[in-house]
């Protein structure tokens, strides 16, 4: 079996743990795959992709310096995802940095609008309304 096949087995598996909240098993999964992606520049959005997963289950597993860990990562955080920036800013307001959390927030909010806020907890809006007047 190819390592590409290997990889997207392991990712699929764990994204059917992740469906039903079973988020231990899911990240197991995907450091499997991550173990086994070569370093070539041809797997850099798989191992993102990744990485960008696993930081999310530990977000939903409440481990927010893990998560922050994989969210911190130079391919995942150099980049301008309204996603990333949201859950950056989430994680720095979760670990009480509040100024980090302000700007990934905004900055989530700048390029997405209220939208990527629709599925979130409301406090993470309420705390940019305290401190920004949005439109």
């Amino acid at each position: 079996m190819s390592t590409l096949k290997q990889i997207e087995e392991l990712t699929e598996k764990g994204e059917t743990y992740i469906k039903k909240q079973q988020y231990i098993e899911a990240i197991n999964y995907w450091e499997q795959a991550l173990k086994i992606i070569p370093s070539s520049e041809n797997f850099n959005d798989n191992k993102t992709w990744l990485e960008i997963s696993i930081g999310d289950a530990y977000f939903f597993l409440g481990n927010y310096n893990k998560a922050l860990d994989f969210f911190l990562k130079p391919e995942v955080n150099d980049s301008d995802n309204p996603f990333i920036l949201l859950r950056l800013g989430q994680l720095y307001f979760e670990i009480e940095k509040h100024d980090k959390a302000l700007e990934y927030l905004l900055k989530a909010y700048i390029t997405e609008g209220f939208e990527i806020f629709n599925d979130e907890e409301s406090k993470y809006l309420e705390f940019l309304q305290e401190h920004f007047e949005l439109e």
